[in-house]
């Protein structure tokens, strides 16, 4: 009784998410500033709004003044023209010209992101007025050694119509896109760059477009001197060119912005009135959600699994409530089958799927899995494995596979950073686009540190649609058997936010409120 009050509720209320599911739909996620906290908000912000003399004031009470280099002729000067976004409240820009080597010496703003430490992103609204190289932001004012967080506007290839953002990567001084070959001349962008230590990923006009290991240093070079931040700078005089065109609205955060602050600034929200301290969102109701409470039921629809082996229960689990319990399965034979239905094979759709684990054993087993057993392999799969990529050895890292219909032609491949198997409870969740960007491995409400990225051509996105069943703790062929606890187990069709992932690190399946008016009939 308790299972169809629950299913009749939260499909009722379903219907209630229709009006604002946009936040989950079409964004894929980041990670939130400060692990599971909130950040204060924006560290430095110019508006560009003077309108006159030297300098570019900042909004924020601790931030640094820019003084401007080499503006006030040859074009480089203070402008009305403003996005439409910013219409309503921004009353001007500065109109950059690389004839004259102009550009904002902003001074040390204490902005650091190297080898895994430190967050970071930048916000700004660019409007470029030539296909050349030139510098949107970086390090200025260093005289003996290489900029190792630089970014630029730069000619596409094979259209001279169209540009692309490019960022400077530090391990071999290589300069890696950020943008496809897709941005305007002529035209308002909107572009944020966000870093996690040494990953990388940026959103152009509110939509995420590229992500890859970055390896940055801000305001210091490579052997750790301090540089200031230049706005629109060329390096060393020497080094591509300045700026030719216009920015407005240049933000840096000492945080990961989520996907949902990201829009906001996208829409010509302010960066001051932006909070970061509101805390995750629950996610919609799932898909499909096990939360393994003495039993395999699905406690939203009818897609209910079946205990196989001597898998079992124990009241071990990562939330407490009356009932709760976990899945146990003992490595030898031990999964939970959920038969194969339409709804829940992912297709070329939006997909999310969410879980806690436990473990003391370094392995190569499944945690969950929908898999083809033989060729082509079509899979969606997690496991608790080692860091090779095609055979991946036992060890304590989260690997993932997601590989299409045409097999190892059509594959991304994902492992974490190990330390897993503590006998702790982790939460982990994997977001799937139906876009195919790059998809994200969360591990406790943070996206994981990756070790390997391996992904092959083929047709995008991967079409995972196979129809043997789910697998939790195997992959269903008599092998790879999960040693350890597994619970709250879901799926969603959609693809969850970064701060969706978060909540649900903190929080059971049980507590998904939907929105919606509840009716009590009497």
């Amino acid at each position: 009784m308790r299972k169809i009050r629950e299913k009749v509720v939260n499909r009722l209320f379903s219907a209630g998410h229709s009006g604002w599911r946009w936040i989950a739909v079409g964004m894929l996620t980041v990670w939130s500033g400060s692990g599971l906290c909130y950040g204060s908000g924006v560290a430095q912000y110019w508006t560009f709004d003077e309108g006159a003399g030297s300098v570019v004031s900042n909004e924020v009470a601790s931030g640094t003044v820019g003084d401007l280099v080499n503006f006030g002729s040859n074009g480089s000067v203070w402008d009305t023209d403003v996005p439409a976004a910013l219409a309503s409240r921004s009353t001007g820009s500065l109109a950059f010209n690389y004839a004259n080597v102009s550009y904002i010496n902003c001074g040390h703003i204490g902005l650091s992101s190297t080898q895994g430490v430190g967050e970071a992103s930048i916000s700004m609204w660019l409007k470029p007025e030539s296909l050349s190289d030139m510098r949107l932001f970086g390090q200025c004012n260093a005289t003996t050694d290489l900029p190792l967080g630089t970014v630029r506007f730069t000619p596409g290839s094979g259209d001279p119509t169209v540009g692309r953002f490019d960022a400077l990567y530090k391990g071999d001084i290589k300069w890696y896109p950020i943008t496809d070959y897709t941005v305007t001349t002529g035209v308002w962008h909107h572009l944020v760059v966000t870093w996690k230590g040494d990953y990388m990923v940026s959103f152009l006009n509110g939509n995420p477009v590229f992500s890859f290991l970055s390896r940055f240093d801000f305001n210091q070079d490579r052997f750790g001197q301090p540089l200031n931040f230049g706005i629109g700078a060329k390096y060393r005089g020497t080094s591509g060119k300045t700026f030719f065109g216009k920015m407005d609205d240049v933000s840096v955060w000492k945080e990961v912005l989520t996907p949902e602050r990201i829009h906001q600034l996208a829409s010509g929200v302010a960066p001051t009135a932006i909070s970061l301290s509101d805390g995750p969102l629950a996610p919609v109701s799932p898909l499909a959600e096990y939360r393994l409470d003495n039993n395999t039921e699905d406690a939203q629809g009818s897609n209910d699994g079946t205990a196989l082996g001597d898998a079992f229960f124990v009241v071990d689990a990562p939330f407490t409530y009356s009932g709760n319990m976990a899945l146990a399965l003992d490595g030898d034979g031990d999964s939970v089958e959920i038969a194969d239905n339409a709804a829940l094979r992912p297709g070329t759709k939006d997909w999310t799927i969410s879980l806690w684990f436990k473990s003391s054993t370094a392995q190569q087993n499944v945690l969950i899995a929908k898999r083809q057993p033989s060729t082509p392999y079509t899979q969606m799969s997690l496991l608790l494995a080692g860091g090779i990529t095609g055979s991946m050895g036992t060890a304590d890292r989260i690997h993932t596979f997601i590989m299409g219909t045409e097999g190892s032609s059509e594959r991304w491949e994902i492992s974490t950073s190990g330390g897993l198997a503590n006998n702790q409870w982790h939460h982990l969740a994997l977001v799937r686009t139906a876009d195919d960007w790059r998809p994200i491995v969360y591990v406790d409400g943070v996206v994981a540190d990756i070790a390997v990225i391996n992904t092959d051509a083929g047709t995008r996105p991967h079409n995972v649609n196979c129809t043997d069943p789910w697998y939790i703790g195997s992959w269903g062929n008599a092998s790879n058997f999960f040693n350890g606890l597994i619970d709250e187990v879901a799926m969603w069709d959609t693809a969850l936010t970064g701060e969706n992932i978060a909540w649900l690190a903190n929080n059971s399946l049980a507590d998904i409120h939907s929105k919606g008016t509840l009716i009590l009939i009497k």
